[in-house]
């Protein structure tokens, strides 16, 4: 017999199995930590998508109705801002919205209000609206006299704003370009208005709008119609408002304007406002032709140098299509019945006076918080609600 095929001996197996052990220790810390680490991720995924489920749902909604579905759950506060401090006072608004949700949690002798994630996750949400959040006037549509109505819905308002910026995050996939940025893209919109009286003793509207992107040469357009009616010649046509976030909002240094020891940029953002009006009855007669209110308002932003940035008044042009007359506003003859108001820097003397301050916008500010309502915020998104 062969006595050399002895086998393994204890102790080489003792040594084998620590071997073992220190090599697979941590790779299996390594494995229970990834796998940790994809809970959360999914955790905080689900707790995101329920947020801006949230978002949307007070979006679509307004304040009021908001006001009266969480009236047990809301606090409110009034105030102002003096020297860039927040005092109190009755000039803007703060809604804190606390624990909403379908579904019920008991917890330390008191219930919770929270929603359910997709995997089953208790999440508790508060949402914010502030009509002045920190960091400056980013709503001037807050601060300018506009005629009083009770939001920027309703049959006597066109508000146009999520269709002036809705493509602006969407450059890279209109151009087919994933290194596209707003830096080296240049944005014109056209606000169109039609306008016609028929023989019937019928007056019809339509406003649409129309923005180009164009980058490297190339022009692409998103259009979207806006409002069109047929009304009763005892009717008015509704207030249009133009609400412009700005697209351009990086300070070009070469552009920094002096106005009496003010300095301010101005950026390539383009507004192009067209108005035609036909008279089909047999009888043509001025009286037909409708008032036309058009308020633009431009969302002021500030450069890193703290430098304000505005759209340049220049830029802003009025077609009169029935009479081709065409100019930058402030400088063309704007028809009789055509009315337009705006806070664009050097335009404010076209402000409309005699109405109201009002909050319109709000910057509105989601928190999730897991498991429990006092547990420290797992995600938050921030967006913005109209009224």
């Amino acid at each position: 017999m062969n006595k050399r095929n002895k086998g393994f001996s204890l102790i080489e197996i003792l040594v084998t199995i620590t071997i073992i052990a220190i090599i697979a220790i941590p790779l299996l810390r390594s494995f229970i930590s990834a796998m940790k680490l994809n809970a959360q991720a999914k955790v905080i995924q689900n707790g995101t998508q329920v947020a801006q489920d949230v978002a949307e749902n007070f979006d679509a909604r307004t304040l009021e109705s908001l006001l009266e579905k969480y009236e047990g759950s809301i606090t409110t506060k009034k105030y102002d801002i003096v020297e860039g401090t927040e005092v109190e006072g009755e000039r803007y608004s703060r809604y804190e919205f606390e624990n909403i949700g379908d579904k019920s949690y008991s917890y330390e002798g008191s219930e919770y209000d929270y929603f359910e994630g997709a995997d089953g996750e208790r999440f508790f949400i508060n949402v914010t609206l502030d009509s002045k959040p920190a960091g400056g006037s980013l709503y001037t549509i807050n601060e300018y006299e506009v005629p009083k109505m009770d939001s920027l819905y309703g049959d006597d308002i066109v508000a146009i704003y999520r269709q002036y910026s809705s493509a602006d995050s969407q450059l890279q996939t209109l151009f087919g370009d994933s290194l596209i940025t707003v830096e080296q893209t240049k944005k014109q919109a056209e606000l169109a208005i039609e306008c016609e009286y028929t023989n019937s003793d019928q007056y019809r509207y339509s406003i649409s709008l129309i923005v180009n992107y164009t980058y490297e040469g190339e022009t692409k357009e998103v259009s979207y119609d806006i409002a069109s009616a047929t009304i009763s010649n005892d009717k008015v046509v509704p207030n249009i408002y133009l609400i412009l976030p700005l697209f351009d909002k990086k300070a070009d240094i070469t552009k920094l304007y002096n106005d009496n020891g003010k300095f301010i940029y101005y950026n390539d953002d383009k507004i192009n406002i067209t108005y035609n009006y036909i008279d089909s009855s047999v009888n043509k007669i001025a009286e037909h032709e409708k008032d036309i209110k058009i308020y633009v308002i431009e969302q002021q932003a500030i450069a890193a140098d703290g430098n304000e940035i505005h759209i340049n008044k220049e830029n802003v042009v009025f077609w009169d299509k029935v009479k081709s007359n065409r100019g930058s506003i402030g400088n063309v003859s704007l028809p009789d019945v055509v009315n337009i108001y705006s806070n664009i820097y050097s335009l404010e003397d076209t402000i409309t006076s005699g109405g109201e301050k009002n909050d319109y916008m709000y910057q509105m500010t989601v928190t999730v918080r897991y498991k429990q309502p006092d547990a420290d915020v797992l995600t938050s998104i921030v967006t913005t609600k109209e009224r």
